[in-house]
């Protein structure tokens, strides 16, 4: 697993892409499958998107990324493709669109009882 992921195909034992949020679940195995991730309770991943609605931009990441759940071990960027809104045309559009969202993870301190 690389700091950037995309799969062009979405895997069909995984979710479905008509219903908005459900990624394919591929990035969940491989993180499992790597980078002590296969130990129980020691990492939190937190997969999410910015949003644009009426012309305003809010990335929800940087809210993401202030939560007290431990240290920021890495952050993954995953390209979106085939997405419904693809299918949409919006004339004059003044931005970029939105192709990515991040998978954050975060390792939990070690919590220490006496």
């Amino acid at each position: 697993m690389t700091s950037v992921v995309s799969y062009l195909n979405r895997c069909p034992l995984f979710g479905d892409s008509r219903y908005r949020g459900n990624c394919d679940g591929r990035p969940v195995k491989n993180l499992i499958l790597r980078y002590e991730a296969k130990r129980v309770g020691d990492r939190l991943v937190v997969l999410i998107g910015d949003v644009r609605r009426g012309g305003k931009y809010t990335p929800i990441v940087k809210d993401v990324l202030n939560f007290p759940m431990g240290e920021i071990r890495s952050i993954i960027i995953k390209v979106q493709h085939n997405c419904t809104s693809d299918r949409n045309r919006y004339g004059k559009l003044e931005d970029v669109p939105i192709k990515h969202e991040y998978c954050v993870i975060f390792k939990k301190p070690v919590v220490r009882t006496w």
